[in-house]
C-alpha cells in the first residue's frame, strides 16, 4: 500500500491537477485576450478623440489668422503658423491653396492612406465673407499604431505571466492539499469490506484543522456502518418479501388480473387462469399453444392491429422497453375481448430481451357500456342538431320577411312622403307662376326657380366633375374671373344635374364677395363615403367678409334634403371659403 513519494508529490500524475492547470490557463488565456482587447480598444479610442480635440483647436485658432494672414499676403506668418500647426501630433502635411491656385505647404508629402482634412479659408470685410482658399491637412496614424502595438505587447507579456505563476502555483496547491489525499483516503475506501465488525482503520491526515476531507472520511464510515445495518437486515426484508408475494398473488386472482412471464429465448410461459380466460386459451391445452406470442398476434383486431404487431416486434428487438395500449382480440370461440395489456422486458441478453411480464386487464363489460353510451350520445347528439337546424332555419326564414316587410314599409313611406311633398310643390309652383310677372326681387323667384327644377325632380347618374365643367362653360364670368380647378378624373352621384348647377350658381356667381379682382379657387375631393365641394374667394381684403348669398339657408335645405350634406361658410387667412359636402350613396 506505500506508494513512493515522488507519486504524491509529482503534480503532472495527479489528473485532478493537470485538467484544473488546464481549465485554468485556458479561461486565463482567454480573459487576458478579452482585458487586451478592451484595453487597447480603449487607447485606440483616446488616440481618435485626441486627434479630434486637435482638429478643433486648429479650426478655432488657427483658422482666422490663416485668413488675416492670407487676406494680407503675409508669407512669413503663414509659414509660421504652418510649421505651427504641424508641431501636432500626427500632422504629416499642411497646405493653403489659394483662389489663384498658389500653394503653400509644410511637412511631407500625403500618402494615400493618410486622412485629408479640407476646411474653408474665409475673410470676414464689412459684414461679408470672402472665400480666399483652402487649408488642407493630410493626417497619419502610423504613431498611434505603433502605441497600440507597443502597448498590446507589454500587456500581454504580463498577463502570461501572471497567468502562468498563478497557474502553477494553484496546482502545486491542489496536489499538496487534495491530490495526495485523496489517493490515500481512495486506498481506504477500496479495503472496506461489509462484513459484521469488519473494521479499517482511517488514514490520519497532519492537518489541524478539519476540513472537507476529513468530513468526507467521516461520512465513508458512517456509510460503511449504514451499509453493514442494512446487510443484516436484508435478511428479514426477504422474509418479509416473501409474505409479500403471497399476499399481492391473492389480491391479483382477487382483481382478476391477468399475468404472465415469458420466456422468449426458450419460447416457454407461465400464467395464471385469468390470463388464460383473456386470450380464450382456458379450456385448451396449453401444451398445444407454445408460442404464446403468436397466438396473440394473430388475435389482434381493430384499425391498429398492423401498429400494435410492430411495436410487440420492436420490444422483441429490444428497441423499446415497455408497451402499454388498449387491444382488441378474437378468441378462439369467436368472441371479442377488450384488453388492457402492459408488456414490460424484464431480463436481457445481448441487448435483446430474454424475459418479458405481461400483465392483462378485462375491459369488454367497460367498453360494451361505453359503446352503448356513446350510440346514445351519438343519436341525441343528431336529433338536438336536427331540431337546432330546423329553428335556425326557422328564424332565419323569419329575420328574412321582416327585413323584406320593413325594407317595403320604409319604400312606401318614403314614396309616399315624396308624393306629398310633390303635390305641395305642384300647388306652390301653380300659385306661383300666376304671379312671375309681379315677383318683387329677392328670394322668391329663386325658390320658383328651385320649385319649378324639383317638380318633377328628375335624377340620373352624373359625373360631377363634368357637370362643373360644362357649368362653367356657360357662365360669363369665367372670361372675366381666374378660376383655378382642381376635380377628380371622375366621381358619379344619383342627382340632376339641373340641381347641381342651380347650388353653384347661387355659392358662386350670385355671391356677393364675388368680383373682377377675385380669384376663385374650385376643388372637389373625396373623405371617406363623402363628397366635399371646397369654394374660395381669393383677394376678398375690400369686400364684407361675413355677407352671405341670399339664397345661402334654401341651398342649405337643399343640401341637407336632397344631398343628405351641410353647407358652411368660413373665413380664412387667404380669402373666404363655402364648403358643402355630399353623400355618395344615399339612404
Amino acid at each position: 500500500m506505500n506508494t513512493p513519494r515522488r507519486e504524491y508529490f509529482n503534480p503532472l500524475r495527479s489528473p485532478i491537477g493537470r485538467r484544473l492547470l488546464f481549465q485554468t490557463l485556458g479561461l486565463s488565456f482567454v480573459l487576458t485576450l478579452f482585458i487586451t482587447a478592451y484595453l487597447l480598444h480603449s487607447d485606440y479610442q483616446r488616440g481618435l478623440k485626441q486627434f479630434e480635440s486637435q482638429l478643433d483647436q486648429i479650426k478655432h485658432s488657427y483658422l482666422p489668422s490663416l485668413s488675416y494672414s492670407l487676406w494680407n499676403f503675409d508669407r512669413l506668418q503663414i509659414e509660421s503658423q504652418l510649421a505651427g500647426i504641424m508641431n501636432f501630433p500626427g500632422i504629416q502635411h499642411v497646405a493653403i491653396i489659394t483662389l489663384d491656385q498658389h500653394t503653400y505647404q509644410a511637412g511631407n508629402q500625403p500618402r494615400a492612406h493618410d486622412e485629408r482634412v479640407l476646411y474653408n479659408l474665409t475673410f470676414e470685410l464689412d459684414e461679408q465673407n470672402y472665400p480666399i482658399g483652402q487649408l488642407i491637412i493630410h493626417r497619419s496614424y502610423d504613431q498611434l499604431h505603433q502605441d497600440i502595438q507597443r502597448r498590446g505587447v507589454d500587456i500581454l507579456i504580463t498577463q502570461l505571466i501572471k497567468m502562468l505563476s498563478i497557474s502553477i502555483l494553484i496546482l502545486y496547491l491542489v496536489n499538496r492539499v487534495v491530490s495526495r489525499r485523496l489517493w490515500k483516503l481512495s486506498h481506504w475506501a477500496n479495503s472496506i469490506e461489509l462484513l459484521p465488525n469488519h473494521d479499517i482503520e482511517a488514514p490520519r491526515f497532519n492537518d489541524s484543522v478539519k476540513d472537507e476531507l476529513t468530513q468526507l472520511v467521516n461520512a465513508i464510515r458512517n456509510m460503511q456502518e449504514r451499509l453493514q445495518q442494512e446487510a443484516a437486515t436484508q435478511l428479514e426484508s426477504r422474509r418479509q418479501l416473501e409474505n409479500t408475494k403471497e399476499k399481492l398473488a391473492i389480491a391479483i386472482d382477487n382483481a382478476s388480473i391477468g399475468f404472465c412471464e415469458y420466456d422468449v429465448f426458450n419460447n416457454q410461459f407461465q400464467a395464471n387462469h385469468h390470463f388464460m380466460r383473456h386470450i380464450g386459451l382456458h379450456n385448451h391445452n396449453a401444451s398445444l399453444h407454445p408460442n404464446l406470442l403468436k397466438v396473440l398476434l394473430n388475435a389482434l383486431q381493430g384499425e391498429k392491429a398492423d401498429e400494435q404487431r410492430e411495436y410487440i416486434d420492436q420490444l422483441l428487438n429490444g428497441m423499446v422497453h415497455r408497451i402499454a395500449d388498449h387491444y382488441t382480440l378474437a378468441t378462439l370461440y369467436g368472441e371479442q375481448r377488450f384488453l388492457d395489456i402492459t408488456l414490460q422486458a424484464t431480463h436481457y441478453a445481448n441487448n435483446k430481451p430474454t424475459l418479458v411480464l405481461i400483465c392483462s386487464t378485462d375491459k369488454t363489460d367497460e367498453h360494451s357500456a361505453s359503446q352503448q353510451a356513446k350510440e346514445l350520445t351519438i343519436d341525441l347528439e343528431n336529433k338536438i342538431t336536427q331540431r337546432t337546424e330546423a329553428l335556425y332555419h326557422e328564424q332565419h326564414q323569419a329575420k328574412n320577411t321582416i327585413h323584406r316587410l320593413n325594407t317595403q314599409v320604409h319604400a312606401l313611406s318614403k314614396r309616399l312622403e315624396q308624393q306629398q311633398e310633390q303635390r305641395f310643390h305642384q300647388l306652390l309652383t301653380r300659385e306661383l307662376s300666376r304671379c312671375k310677372d309681379h315677383m318683387p326681387d329677392g328670394l322668391l323667384p329663386i325658390i320658383y326657380h328651385y320649385l319649378v327644377l324639383v317638380t318633377p325632380l328628375n335624377t340620373a347618374t352624373i359625373n360631377v366633375s363634368r357637370c362643373i365643367e360644362e357649368w362653367l362653360q356657360q357662365q360669363p364670368m369665367t372670361q372675366q374671373q381666374q378660376i383655378q380647378l382642381a376635380l377628380p378624373l371622375s366621381l358619379m352621384l344619383d342627382e340632376s344635374p339641373q340641381l347641381l348647377q342651380f347650388l353653384l350658381t347661387h355659392l358662386v356667381t350670385q355671391h356677393p364677395l364675388l368680383t373682377v379682382k377675385n380669384t376663385i379657387h374650385l376643388k372637389v375631393a373625396i373623405q371617406g363615403n363623402q363628397g366635399v365641394v371646397h369654394i374660395r374667394f381669393a383677394d376678398t381684403a375690400e369686400q364684407d367678409e361675413q355677407s352671405v348669398p341670399i339664397a345661402f339657408e334654401l341651398c342649405q335645405y337643399i343640401i341637407s334634403t336632397h344631398l343628405q350634406g351641410q353647407l358652411t361658410q368660413e373665413k380664412h387667412d387667404d380669402g373666404v371659403c363655402v364648403r358643402f359636402d355630399f353623400a355618395l350613396h344615399k339612404t
